[in-house]
């Protein structure tokens, strides 16, 4: 491979503002120089906006992930390319000046997990830190506020607050992973901006050239020697990017970007195409590789959405742009679009093994490792760590992790590889670790934010059933929702409004109270579900499903439910259909902690149950006898029951076997208590 080495501590030193010039390869930080070949893997499968935010990965995401990056590296394939703030209903946070106050309690973490699954597999990971979904009128319906996002992109108050309390943070977390292919500062841009976008609202291109220079300058001061892109909609705005071009837009002298990374598909026109063009043809003095293009063979017959203008065949874009001077092309996606012939990773990975067997010394990624560790220390909702050092770190350091609770939330414990109870922890790091600070809230706090819509419908989101006859208005009026049902069919979820993200605890109760009108007397639903999202009905179990009559009068309305899982990804659903011409509306929402409905329970070191590992599993202890049977059960961070057995009244130990990967919990119940222990994890 064409390489050119260098020391670490040289590249730390090297000057962060000046980019690499033109070439037909990406020099990465650690002196390799390699061609971009891989796959979009914008979100994970069903989980549009999700990978990052306040929700842990669940066991199938974190699946789906490992089988994705593993399946481009046997392909011959070495970079996969992932969105994080896809529209700002997850990630980043805001304060009430609408600002932003900081990130999403695992999205540090959830990029160090994709970062090592990358490591696994010799790849590189390339994140995509905004997008132009940040103004879709579709964020608003998963609950992001379109002004918040607008002020991030177009004032320099928005613009300080999201690098200073959001990227900063997050790409110093990171540090120079050596499988970090770059961070990209934006995915197509310019479909926010006036004349030429797409988006519902638009923005002007000179904010796009500001926020681009400040955030390519405030990274590269972060963490020197990190590369720095942005995923440009066609080849025609390249010069959009200029160097001269953004620091005249932001005035940060180091707010270049490395290389450029442009995209295409046949409707852009054969003027754009890489494919037809050389990238030397452009006139750049970087390298340009492809970030996008269509995973299927495409011509002008193509029954896709938007019409195709020119045809190419899937088994020869690669070798196409290898051989035209470009630095790299990835397809989208891995998985299978919504238009039909974009195939996904079974359709294209042939012709990018083929590649890597024509062009081996290129395509190669050798994963040179810095020797350095990760400590993904991640926190659930109510709190936040503070890791220090910060960022991977030499074998041997010692890392203080410090768990800081939000008001009106407790600090229980730490889960993952440790059981310390401690809000301080010191870890000497001698392997990459994984650790979660866990929060809890106090009886009676709020999980709702904005529950009386001062905020307007901030972290709320929508769903109208529109393609089963729905029709609906919701909007905020004298702090309240206003739901208009204009059109509806025959179920009462054809329109919701819903809260989702919530986190509850298995075996505690929690309260739903709020306040609701409507312009005359009709019944609508409200439930609680797990691992739901916005647009999803009754098909999945509930924890709570009831009813409430609604009059012209405010009225007051209270239910109780116990959970019967833990989980944090649940959804409040408010169904509203059925309503055709009423007006409806909520206020005063809240969802209180009401604590266990009738058992004590002891967790970590309170507890009076002890374990240790035997043979094909573990044996429990006691340290006093059952005052009466018990069940014994094995359960997953989700509360998913992997084993039960029985104890007899007067039992002092007994045994569980191993069952899985991952982090674990033994919990023995009796009718006058609960005793909670974490199993060693496995992983």
């Amino acid at each position: 491979m064409k390489k050119v080495l260098l020391a670490f501590a040289a590249l730390a030193m090297a000057s962060t503002s000046v980019a690499m010039p033109f070439s037909d390869r990406i020099t990465l930080p650690s002196g390799e120089k390699i061609f971009l070949s891989g796959f979009n893997l914008a979100w994970s499968a069903g989980n549009f906006a999700n990978d990052v935010g306040d929700a842990s990965w669940n066991s199938a995401q974190e699946a789906y992930f490992r089988k994705a990056f593993k399946d481009v590296a046997d392909s011959g394939g070495n970079v996969m390319r992932v969105w994080l703030s896809t529209d700002g209903s997850r990630d980043p946070k805001f304060g009430a000046d609408g600002l932003v106050s900081g990130l999403g309690t695992k999205t540090i973490a959830n990029v160090q997990k994709m970062l090592l699954l990358a490591k696994e597999n010799k790849i590189l990971l390339m994140p995509v830190l905004l997008t132009h979904n940040f103004l879709q009128n579709e964020a608003a319906s998963r609950g992001a506020s379109l002004a918040n996002n607008k002020k991030l992109l177009t004032t320099d108050e928005g613009i300080k607050a999201y690098i200073d309390n959001a990227m900063v943070p997050l790409v110093k977390a990171i540090g120079n992973d050596p499988n970090l292919a770059c961070w990209e500062i934006c995915n197509e841009c310019e479909g926010m901006v006036e004349n030429i976008g797409w988006t519902s609202q638009k923005v002007a291109k000179a904010n796009i050239q500001k926020i681009t220079n400040r955030m390519a300058g405030a990274i590269k001061r972060a963490v020197p020697g990190v590369l720095v892109s942005t995923g440009i909609v066609q080849a025609s705005y390249l010069n959009w990017y200029s160097d001269a071009a953004l620091k005249a837009a932001g005035a940060d002298a180091d707010g270049t970007l490395d290389f450029y990374m442009v995209h295409y598909y046949g409707w852009n026109g054969p003027e754009n195409s890489p494919f037809k063009k050389s990238a030397s043809g452009w006139g750049i003095d970087k390298p340009i590789a492809v970030g996008e293009f269509a995973s299927n063979s495409w011509s002008t017959s193509t029954t896709a959405s938007s019409s195709m203008k020119d045809a190419e065949k899937i088994d020869t874009l690669l070798a196409n742009l290898i051989k035209n001077g470009y630095a790299g092309g990835l397809f989208w996606q891995y998985q299978v679009d919504s238009d039909a012939w974009m195939q996904g990773f079974p359709t294209a990975s042939p012709s990018m093994a083929e590649l890597a067997r024509d062009y081996p010394d290129d395509v190669k990624f050798d994963g040179v490792s810095d020797g350095k560790l990760s400590v993904v220390a991640s926190a659930s909702v109510g709190g936040r760590v503070v890791a220090d050092p910060a960022g991977r770190v030499a074998p041997g350091t010692l890392v203080t992790l410090t768990a800081i609770a939000q008001p009106g939330y407790d600090f229980q414990g730490w889960a993952g590889d440790t059981t310390a109870a401690t809000a301080v922890l010191k870890v000497t790091v001698v392997k990459d670790r994984s650790i979660t600070a866990v929060f809890k809230p106090n009886a009676s706090t709020n999980l709702i934010k904005n529950g009386d819509f001062a905020n307007g419908l901030t972290s709320w989101g929508q769903w109208i059933d529109s393609a089963k006859g729905n029709g609906a208005a919701i909007s905020v009026q004298d702090d309240a929702a206003k739901i208009v049902v204009i059109k509806s069919d025959t179920v009462n979820y054809g329109v919701q409004i819903s809260y989702p993200g919530l986190e509850v605890e298995a075996g505690v109760s929690y309260t739903i109270s709020f306040d609701a009108w409507a312009s005359a007397a009709t019944p609508i639903g409200i439930g609680v579900v797990h691992n739901g999202s916005v647009d999803q009905n009754w098909s999945l179990p509930a924890y709570f499903y009831g009813s409430a009559e609604l009059g012209i009068a405010s009225q007051s309305f209270t239910n109780t439910f116990e959970a019967d899982t833990s989980d944090d990804a649940v959804v409040l659903q408010f169904n509203l259909g059925k309503n055709a011409g009423k007006t409806l509306f909520i206020d005063n929402v809240t969802l209180v902690r009401k604590g266990s409905t009738s058992i004590r329970t002891r967790v970590g070191a309170s507890s009076r149950l002890g374990l240790r590992s035997v043979a094909n599993g573990f044996e429990w202890t006691r340290s006093a006898p059952l005052a009466s049977a018990a069940t014994v059960r094995v359960i997953d961070t989700k509360g998913r029951e992997l084993h039960r057995s029985t104890a007899k009244a007067g039992s002092v130990s007994g045994f569980v076997p191993s069952v899985g990967a991952g982090l674990r919990f033994v919990v023995l119940e009796s009718a006058v208590e609960r005793d909670v222990r974490p199993l060693t994890s496995t992983r």
